[in-house]
């Protein structure tokens, strides 16, 4: 979120005072971040049985439309 204040935007307490319509919300960007790599410990019972890998390959254009070309390995 990006706003900005001004000295008179805060109370006697330095607490910041804002009207509802003075708050700006930005629009976030939704795409997953390419060439991003998440590992996960698998475990069962307790025990440790393996690990997954996950990796984000791009975004490709499949039949007219993007898509995220994901890989995991078990």
């Amino acid at each position: 979120m990006q706003w900005s204040a001004s000295s008179s935007s805060f109370d006697w307490k330095n607490r910041l005072v804002m009207s509802a319509k003075d708050i700006v919300i930005e629009i976030p960007d939704k795409r997953l971040p390419e060439r991003e790599t998440l590992i996960f410990n698998v475990q069962w019972l307790g025990m440790s049985v393996g690990k997954v890998t996950t990796n984000v390959k791009g975004i490709h254009n499949f039949n007219g439309r993007d898509v995220y070309l994901l890989e995991a390995v078990f």
